[in-house]
């Protein structure tokens, strides 16, 4: 019978004070190394490129302490945990070395295993001891039947590759898509040594594995790892490329059975008789000899009595010899076992302040328990869990909005020490990746809630130094300070703020690290008011890029500066008070007007692009692919980030025009007056983007993308975030979607086949989008009837509440038999309570049997990443979606 334990995470673990990832469910019998052994490979990367929907097969063989044991893992995609972060489940089958014997003997080999047991998906019950009857049984298996290799590569011979003495010392293989890696090694162990079991597998490498763990790797084609196999010396096998597969090798000859000769009888000879000797005879000269007397002490003579004495001094001394060697030998035994220990436990002494000097540990109890740990193989087992989670925890704190899970460690639950540590990286986590409150209509309600957060911050990372002595200074959050300062920029731009909040913006844009165009912004706020004010309104008149407001406070300073005509005189009429110019368009913005040109290579924007909408006049900037262009800040020396203007290069010709910044530069940009691109500035790795403007900066003429290499796209396309409302009465129909991809032009070889959203958090769901006229379409999953389910549960409750009705029934009869008063009274109290219960299950089930109708299937608002699917393979992250639900009530579904 095999052992069970399964890790995911929960609000509550199996070992006492723990949350998070670890073990929630595990027998008894598993000892607390190899429930430390097996955790450590029981993490799900969530890093890109890596297929969140996989399922993983692992076949382990480990040894831990004296004993082997052979591990069965099956490792998945769990949703969401209870904080709302993604999370999955390592389900983990360990059978004994003894019943692995049995197994081998009955022709099943670890696939078959692996593809029989019922894997759990999800875990929602309290952390538990499973039961022995829980323990499962995998001699009751049978073996699979499946033809893997002749669907992947048309011949089930080529299994035979991964069964060469060179495979089985260890090997890649490529998978193309929907091949099953586990039914492949199935197949191949039918022809592998001892069936296999001597081969430990993985059917998807992850990034936290050890590839000497195994000797057979599988591989999907698409794996970021793959890049890995192809530089490692062991074989790799392609079946996306079968044709190029080797031949299979033959099948071995089986040795024909050995046949035993009888042997020829061999006649057997007597042994000769033993010689005669007759006796001696006696001489007649000689007196014949006298008998001896016997001596009066029970037989004993002179010369015996001497013969026995030095046998026995012989005796004793032999005897001697060897007590005194091995008392020696015990002494020099206990002598060398202790000074072993003695070492080991200087060596493992060394090691914990090896541990603790290099990441400036601070822990003070839980040091003093690993060095007091009687066991040295569970201290250093401790000890090496403990170093790993610090070592993702540092890794953690450096890089912020880092996916990655440190692993728990082990035997925690009694050092408080370590408890604090935990929970000030819980909570600096959930603040860091959270962010301050970005939604505010006052300058007050943002400085408040970005207050907060750094002081939640700095709170954690004072905590976390208490512990962590290396960690350095509080790292700046750059992501969520820029997005606090667009937040702002864009609350002044569009509301003019109340005198009295001037010193509340100051302080906002003090804790914003001054930002210039805030300040220059306030600066004129506060000069309007000033002695210089008529200064200040002439010279704002000049700036196009201030907030509307602000313009029209300055002309409003230079009207009530002019004089007033006399009355009772003929006037002129009066000049009308001049208008804000047109309002300049915003290259960021999502909501323009401006094509959007996407090119994967220069070589395509060369051949394809020949209809740009282009102007003699017009003004073009050029910079990184992920530069921002907000005309509002371009400056004549623009910061890091931002697209750098480039003058136009007068030359004799009018066939094209030339942009750059010198006559002679060979990284200029040259078109020609229908739009078509002649030459292209040099790219980089950080891709190249070109935005062109009209001469008055008002209109954006066209947005050029040409995107960075595949490995280094970290962010979407566009940066900017579209808000959608979702409409109640047509669910799933976004028309605002469809305007901003009829302004998207792919220009590749290949165009975009079609487009998706994908949820950003909790389940990272894709929705297909249809073109539904002017407006794409949601495909929305229908909702599945839960009502089946909750019946049977609510029969369930039913039956067991029967149960105890029942069972108070009995005791009422005995209590009122031997007339016990007061437990009579109670019984009956429970009675009336669990016939009420009894009532109310009964009603509730009636409204389940009831006909009902499914509502209608709805996108959930929030938000999401607008994703390309390019016909090539490519997969482009466009831009983030914000979907707000309509706050008006829905239609109600059709009957």
């Amino acid at each position: 019978m095999a052992w069970q334990l399964i890790y995911t995470s929960a609000p509550r673990l199996l070992e006492a004070g723990r949350t998070g990832f670890g073990t929630v469910a595990r027998h008894r019998a598993v000892s607390g190394m190899l429930v430390s052994t097996v955790e450590r490979f029981s993490q799900f990367a969530r890093l890109p490129g890596h297929d969140p929907r996989r399922v993983v097969h692992t076949y382990r063989i480990l040894t831990v302490g004296s004993g082997t044991y052979h591990v069965f893992s099956c490792l998945q995609d769990a949703g969401s945990d209870y904080t709302g972060r993604t999370n999955h489940i390592a389900h983990h089958v360990i059978a004994e070395a003894r019943e692995i014997r049995v197994l081998s003997a009955s022709g099943l080999n670890p696939a078959d295993i692996l593809l029989a047991i019922p894997w759990r998906s999800t875990w929602t019950e309290a952390p538990r001891f499973l039961d022995p009857t829980e323990e499962i049984a995998l001699a009751g298996f049978h073996p699979a039947t499946t033809s893997a290799w002749s669907t992947a590569t048309g011949n089930p011979a080529y299994a035979r590759l991964l069964c060469t003495p060179q495979a089985l010392k260890g090997c890649y293989l490529v998978l193309p898509p929907g091949v099953n890696a586990l039914e492949l090694f199935r197949e191949a162990m039918l022809e592998a040594p001892e069936g296999g079991w001597q081969t430990s597998f993985t059917t998807t490498l992850e990034p936290n594995d050890e590839v000497g763990d195994f000797r057979w790797i599988g591989l999907p084609s698409g794996s970021p790892m793959r890049a890995l196999a192809e530089t490692s010396n062991r074989p790799l096998l392609d079946l996306t490329l079968h044709s190029r597969l080797p031949a299979p090798p033959e099948p071995p000859v089986q040795p024909a059975p050995m046949r035993l000769e009888p042997e020829a009888a061999v006649p057997l000879q007597a042994e000769p008789a033993m010689p005669t000797r007759s006796p001696d005879k006696v001489s007649l000269k000689r007196p014949a000899a006298q008998p001896i007397q016997a001596a009066t002490m029970g037989g004993w003579s002179p010369e015996t009595r001497k013969a026995a004495s030095k046998k026995s001094s012989k005796g004793l001394l032999v005897a001697i010899v060897i007590v005194s060697l091995l008392v020696a030998s015990t002494a020099g035994f206990f002598l060398w076992q202790h000074v072993t220990k003695t070492k080991d436990r200087a060596d493992f002494q060394a090691q914990i302040n090896h541990v603790w000097d290099k990441h400036g540990l601070v822990l003070s109890q839980t040091r003093k328990k690993i060095s007091e740990e009687p066991d040295l193989g569970a201290g250093r087992s401790l000890l090496s869990s403990l170093q790993t989670y610090v070592e993702q925890v540092q890794q953690v704190l450096k890089s912020s909005g880092s996916k990655v899970e440190p692993p728990q460690p082990e035997e925690t639950s009694n050092l408080p020490e370590f408890e604090d540590l935990q929970t000030a990286f819980e909570e600096w986590r959930k603040i860091d990746d959270q962010g301050p409150t970005l939604a505010g209509t006052t300058a007050s309600t943002l400085l408040g809630a970005y207050e907060k957060w750094l002081k939640g911050r700095t709170r954690c990372w004072k905590t976390l130094a208490e512990h962590l002595k290396k960690i350095g200074p509080l790292p700046e959050n750059k992501v969520f300070r820029d997005k606090m300062v667009e937040t702002a920029k864009e609350l002044l731009r569009t509301t003019e703020p109340d005198t009295k909040d001037m010193s509340v913006w100051e302080r906002l844009n003090k804790s914003l690290a001054n930002d210039p165009t805030i300040a220059d912004w306030l600066k004129i706020w506060l000069g309007l008011d000033s002695s210089d004010k008529l200064k200040v309104a002439a010279t704002a008149q000049k700036n196009e890029l201030l907030p509307p407001w602000l313009i029209k406070k300055a002309l409003k300073v230079q009207d009530a500066s002019k004089p007033t005509q006399p009355t009772g005189k003929l006037m002129k009429a009066v000049e009308p008070v001049a208008t804000i110019k047109e309002k300049i368009e915003d290259a960021e913005s999502l909501e323009g007007n401006h094509k959007i040109y996407i090119c994967l290579s220069n070589e395509d924007a060369l051949a394809k692009i020949d209809n740009l909408a282009v102007a003699p006049d017009m003004l073009v900037y050029k910079g990184a692919a992920a530069d921002k262009h907000t005309v509002l800040e371009v400056k004549p020396v623009p910061k890091t980030g931002e697209l750098a203007q480039w003058k136009k290069i007068v030359i004799s010709t009018d066939t094209k025009w030339i942009y750059g910044e010198t006559m002679m530069g060979s990284d200029n940009l040259e078109l020609d007056p229908k739009g078509k691109i002649m030459r292209l500035p040099n790219g980089s790795k950080d891709g190249l983007r070109i935005v062109a403007r009209s001469k008055d900066t008002t209109k954006v003429l066209f947005d050029l993308r040409i995107l960075p290499a595949v490995g280094l796209r970290s962010a979407p396309v566009l940066s900017s975030v579209r808000r959608i409302q979702m409409s109640n009465s047509r669910p799933g129909e976004l028309t605002a979607l469809g305007e901003l991809i009829d302004r998207l032009s792919f220009i590749s070889a290949a165009t975009p086949v079609f487009f998706k959203l994908r949820a950003t958090s909790g389940v990272q769901a894709l929705f297909d989008l249809a073109l539904n006229g002017a407006s794409y379409q949601v495909k929305l999953p229908q909702p599945v009837d839960q009502t089946p389910i909750l019946i049977d549960r609510k029969k369930n409750e039913l039956d067991s509440a029967k149960k105890e009705l029942d069972k108070l029934e009995s005791v009422k009869k005995d209590q009122e038999k031997f007339k016990s008063i007061i437990l009579l009274e109670k019984t009956k109290q429970n009675i009336i309570q669990k016939t009420s219960d009894l009532e109310r299950l009964k009603r509730e089930l009636d409204d389940l049997n009831k006909p009902r109708e499914l509502p209608a299937p709805r996108l959930p608002g929030g938000e999401y990443m607008l994703v390309a699917f390019i016909s090539s393979g490519t997969v482009l992250d466009i831009s983030k979606i914000q979907l707000d639900a309509d706050k008006s009530k829905p239609n109600q579904s059709p009957k």
